[in-house]
């Protein structure tokens, strides 16, 4: 934490070291209800799926609640191909654009390739100019390790970014400390932002500005290529319990309709490749709009635990409970853990450096500062 970004390389722009993203593995075709493999002609080119998943997940098995004659048949006949190269050809098309310098805000939903596509985008930077002035970050600290990163307000160098733009921009060019920051904005090229829909509208403005002011151009953003990923269906703009009134998605900013060029929609779905019902159920989901059909078939999905089939009740395991809030999340590991005899451990983490960097650190990150563990927690 300690260490400060030195005068030739400001912050984590492209990461210098070639790794590969894409799980190599073989196994990705998994096997599908006995009926549907009989009706459904898929794609044999299991080279694209692997690339387009890091780490497959088991996809639900639901033949055992499903009798044979009411299985819905389902065509992939209109589903967009993958070429050679392992992408879809609206993928390449958005490649193509961010290689002309387009402004470009990419969408989809959970499993079309988004995080694959700035991979991919990264990877052309890697290659053309080594990553010079282009700088990936994303709207919190986990996504923005998922691709070698930073976050956007690091980048920046605006903390919270609550102040006005013209108190973040004097900030910026006085202060010693924010000198990484502003060396940042004036030699930027290209800025990828991964995650945006939790990102607010009065912050993209403030953003906006405030690279015109330091940068002295009155092209949007300065001039900065601008290239956004993320689905507004997913998490929203995270307001704090102390900001009052909602906070507006990105896409209401006063620049976006100046900043932005061209939108694309992903639309293949490759994360339940395999299992267009399942894949149909959760587009419905994702859209508030679950069909009588689809909803019949995951209640059917809902059965006891230890009634599962193939489940030994002697073997099985206790299943994961999720919750929508951390603080409840923290309650019911701290009520399991208080069921356990053996004799608790409590750990407490040591940290060190810069305080603004620090604190953005623990909003971040997933540990807590004070851990307490039992043998077989």
């Amino acid at each position: 934490m300690s260490r400060k970004p030195g005068p030739t390389s400001p912050l984590p722009e492209i990461r210098r070291e070639r790794r590969n993203l894409w799980g190599q593995g073989k196994n990705a075709t998994k096997r599908k209800p006995r009926a549907i493999r009989k009706r459904v002609s898929t794609s044999t080119n299991t080279n694209a799926w692997n690339e387009q998943q890091v780490f497959p997940p088991p996809k639900p098995d639901l033949s055992a609640f499903i009798e044979d004659e009411e299985v819905e048949e389902v065509s992939v006949e209109d589903e967009e191909p993958v070429l050679e190269s392992g992408m879809t050809a609206k993928q390449e098309h958005i490649l193509r654009e961010v290689k002309e310098g387009g402004n470009v805000f990419f969408t989809g939903s959970a499993g079309t390739g988004k995080s694959f596509l700035t991979r991919k985008i990264i990877d052309q930077f890697q290659a053309e100019s080594m990553g010079a002035g282009v700088y990936v970050t994303a709207s919190t600290g986990a996504a923005a390790v998922n691709i070698g990163g930073c976050t956007l307000h690091s980048f920046a160098g605006i903390g919270l970014g609550k102040p006005p733009v013209a108190a973040l921009f004097k900030k910026i060019q006085t202060d010693p400390r924010l000198k990484g920051a502003k060396m940042r904005w004036t030699r930027a090229r290209t800025l990828i932002i991964d995650e945006v829909s939790m990102l607010d509208a009065e912050l993209f403005d403030k953003l906006e500005e405030l690279a015109r002011l330091l940068r002295g151009n009155d092209d949007p953003f300065g001039g900065i290529q601008i290239i956004l990923c993320g689905d507004f269906f997913q998490l929203p703009p995270v307001r704090k319990r102390d900001d009052p009134g909602a906070k507006e998605f990105l896409f209401k900013a006063k620049c976006w309709k100046r900043v932005i060029q061209k939108t694309y929609i992903l639309e293949r779905i490759f994360r339940q490749d395999q299992d267009k019902r399942f894949a149909k159920i959760l587009n419905e989901i994702r859209l508030g709009c679950v069909t009588t059909r689809g909803e019949s078939l995951l209640e059917r999905c809902s059965v006891p635990f230890h009634s599962r089939p193939g489940v030994s009740t002697d073997s099985e395991i206790a299943p994961t409970m999720l919750y929508a809030l951390r603080r409840d999340v923290d309650h019911e590991n701290a009520m399991q853990l208080a069921t356990l005899s053996e004799e608790e451990k409590t750990f407490y983490a040591k940290e060190g450096g810069d305080r603004t960097l620090l604190k953005q650190l623990q909003n971040n990150c997933t540990a807590p500062n004070v851990l307490n563990l039992k043998v077989g927690a």
